[in-house]
């Protein structure tokens, strides 16, 4: 299961993506695939529009699409001296019916949980899941870097759908926010490795994942 924190965002990200019409998100995605079930939890820019871009503060919520039914949001307080009583006092209510039964204790309570209810799908690495991607990298602010920055992402498969460059006011360097295109993980990792061979590149490449179909 990949998972990945918030603790590389910048401001300078959040600002970025507002201006791109997306909010940030740490999120938890999990979708039937071709190769697999994806299961991934990492910081996410989804569209201004959508409904979980306005869950904020002590809410969560979880958007779920079905073959059927198509989108449902669960939406409600998450955090909280309340909330996390109440859910607390649900898990051990559940886990005493249990009990009571003389049914055995399980980790995850709950029937979707139980050995007859999993679908045997495999969980895919996350080197295999296809995204849109925002990078934001600081480069020497002279002709041609953005050309083998564009360049790097062509060798490895990945289309840039925008790019905006902002010249910092002070210092030789300017900042390039790209997004790109939908293309797979392993190819945007191996493009990433490749920034740090490049010289004009200065620092770690920030990358996060898009999601626009929330």
């Amino acid at each position: 299961l990949g998972k990945i924190g918030i603790t590389r965002i910048t401001a300078g990200d959040i600002m970025a993506a507002k201006h791109l019409g997306y909010t940030l998100k740490l999120l938890a995605i999990a979708k039937r695939a071709a190769n697999g079930l994806e299961a991934r939890v990492h910081p996410t820019l989804i569209p201004n529009q959508s409904t979980l871009a306005s869950v904020n503060g002590v809410f969560n919520a979880v958007y779920v699409v079905g073959n059927m039914s198509g989108p449902t949001l669960y939406y409600g307080r998450g955090a909280g001296q309340d909330p996390t009583a109440a859910a607390v006092v649900g898990d051990v209510m559940e886990l005493a019916r249990r009990l009571l039964r003389g049914d055995p204790p399980r980790r995850l309570p709950g029937g979707a949980f139980g050995e007859g209810h999993r679908s045997g799908l495999r969980i895919a690495d996350i080197r295999e899941i296809e995204s849109e991607y925002y990078l934001n990298m600081n480069v020497a602010d002279r002709p041609g870097v953005l050309a083998q920055v564009a360049s790097i992402l062509g060798k490895n498969q990945i289309s840039i759908r925008s790019v905006i460059q902002r010249n910092r006011e002070r210092g030789p360097e300017a900042v390039i926010v790209i997004v790109t295109h939908r293309a797979r993980e392993e190819n945007m990792q191996k493009a990433l490795a490749a920034f740090k061979g490049l010289s004009a590149v200065k620092g770690p490449v920030r990358m996060i994942r898009i999601e626009s179909n929330f």
